[in-house]
C-alpha cells in the first residue's frame, strides 16, 4: 500500500544521500551530484506519496474493506463511482500535488459513494435472502428511487445524500418544508403589523394634511386682510396730502 511505498522511497532517498557524500569525500563530484539528484526525486516521490496518503487513505481503506466484503457483486454500480473518484482524486495530485482543494472534494465524494454502496448492499443482500431478487436488479431498482428525491431536495436546498437511503433525505426535506412554512407565517404576521402601521401612518398624514389646509386657509385670511389695510392707509395719506396742499 502507500505507506509501505511511502517508507520504501524514503529509504532510497537515504541511501542516495549517503552514496552521494560519500562520494564527495573520494572527491568523485560528477557522481555525487548524480547520486544527489537520484536523491532528490525520490524525496518528492515521497512527498507526493504522504500527500495522497493524506488526501486519500481513509477512502481507499474503506475500499479495501468493501472490496473484502464482497460489496462490488451487490452494488457494482455505486463502488465503480467510489473508485472512478479516487483515481480522478490521485490524477489531480500526480498533476499538481499542492493544489488539494479538488482532490478533497473527489475523496468526500467516494467517500460518500463507498458508505452509498455499503447502505445498498445491505438492503439488497437482505432482498435476496427474502425475495431472491438478482442483484444487479436490486441495485438498479434501489437506485431508480433516488434522482426523483434529488430532485425534490435540490429545490429545497437539502443536500441529498443517499448512503442511510431516502428516508433520511426525505425526513430531511419534510423538516425543510415545515421550516418555510413558519417562515412564511412570520412573514405573513411581518406584512400584518406593516399593514397596521402604513394604515396609522396614513391618518398621520391625512391630519396634517387637514391641519394644513387650516393654516393655508388662515394665512390667506390674514394677508387679505393686511391688504385691506395698506389700502386704508394709503387712501388716508392722500387725503392728508390734498389737504396740506
Amino acid at each position: 500500500g502507500a505507506p509501505k511505498n511511502q517508507a520504501d522511497a524514503w529509504k532510497k532517498a537515504q541511501l542516495r544521500f549517503i552514496q552521494a557524500v560519500a562520494k564527495v569525500e573520494v572527491n568523485d563530484l560528477d557522481a555525487a551530484r548524480a547520486k544527489g539528484a537520484e536523491a532528490e526525486v525520490l524525496l518528492r516521490e515521497v512527498e507526493l506519496l504522504a500527500i495522497k496518503t493524506n488526501v486519500l487513505a481513509e477512502v481507499r481503506g474503506l475500499i479495501a474493506q468493501a472490496q473484502m466484503n464482497k460489496l462490488p457483486d451487490y452494488a457494482p454500480r455505486s463502488f465503480a463511482m467510489a473508485q472512478q473518484q479516487v483515481a480522478l482524486a490521485d490524477q489531480q495530485l500526480n498533476r499538481n500535488r499542492y493544489d488539494l482543494e479538488e482532490p478533497k472534494r473527489l475523496a468526500t465524494q467516494a467517500l460518500y459513494e463507498v458508505k452509498h454502496a455499503q447502505y445498498l448492499a445491505d438492503l439488497i443482500q437482505h432482498a435476496l435472502a427474502k425475495e431472491g431478487v438478482k442483484q444487479q436488479v436490486a441495485e438498479e431498482q434501489w437506485l431508480a428511487l433516488e434522482p426523483s428525491v434529488r430532485e425534490l431536495a435540490a429545490e429545497l436546498t437539502v443536500a441529498p445524500m443517499f448512503e442511510r437511503g431516502v428516508v433520511p433525505v426525505l425526513h430531511a426535506v419534510r423538516d425543510r418544508v415545515l421550516e418555510q412554512q413558519q417562515q412564511m407565517s412570520a412573514l405573513r404576521s411581518d406584512v400584518a403589523e406593516r399593514d397596521q402601521q402604513i394604515g396609522q401612518l396614513k391618518a398621520v398624514v391625512s391630519d396634517l394634511n387637514s391641519a394644513i389646509t387650516k393654516l393655508d386657509s388662515k394665512l390667506g385670511s390674514e394677508s387679505q386682510e393686511r391688504l385691506a389695510l395698506l389700502k386704508r392707509l394709503s387712501a388716508q395719506d392722500r387725503v392728508r396730502e390734498s389737504i396740506n396742499k
